[in-house]
């Protein structure tokens, strides 16, 4: 998808934005980029990287999820869930919009990390906000990151209501998991 001119287009109005993606670090990015990068899947369908800077922000960046097309950056997103989506506006493929991979902000797929075996679910940011949820020990879930809040939004997938706040201490990224972790956790495709 991205190749021969639509790669000079991706790396053009990524230059213009560079300051944003370096974080304010362009003297160390070699470093960073070989230090600070996770690279990952997600299930068996999609790849994700993350570069994670040292003032703890991090740049995500998601890859398509077709087998049977070349590899290309389907997303980029910020540290505040934001996606970088001036490039992709102008330049994602009709079967992407339809399939509602654009979206306005970054989902990642997570765990709970609380020896009570379950998170509560709120209804906005803070302990105050009723419950309207809970997530169980390895129900995987998707979670919004945003460096500015420590009440982090998150969807479900399950019959209660599905959108609300959990603290981000509470959640793991799949990302963050170890290799026997990931293997008994089960995404579902479709969520």
């Amino acid at each position: 998808y991205w190749s021969g001119n639509s790669t000079s287009i991706l790396f053009l109005e990524l230059k213009k934005e560079h300051l944003r993606f370096t974080q304010g670090y362009e003297n160390n990015i070699d470093s960073i980029l070989t230090h600070c990068t996770t690279l990952y899947t997600e299930g068996e369908w999609r790849v994700a990287i993350d570069i994670t800077f040292p003032n703890h922000k991090t740049v995500y960046f998601a890859l398509n999820p077709y087998n049977d097309e070349p590899l290309y950056i389907a997303s980029i997103s910020f540290e505040d869930g934001e996606k970088y989506s001036v490039l992709f506006d102008k330049y994602c493929s009709k079967t992407e919009k339809r399939k509602g991979l654009i979206d306005n902000c970054l989902w990642r797929y997570a765990i709970i990390d609380d020896p009570d075996g379950f998170v509560n679910v709120r209804s906005g940011k803070g302990a105050d906000s009723p419950i309207i949820a809970r997530i169980k020990k390895d129900e995987v879930f998707k979670f919004s990151p945003n460096f500015y809040s420590p009440w982090w939004r998150v969807l479900l997938n399950s019959n209660q209501h599905n959108e609300g706040y959990i603290h981000k201490s509470r959640i793991v990224p799949y990302g963050n998991l170890s290799a026997e972790q990931r293997q008994k956790i089960v995404i579902p495709k479709f969520f």
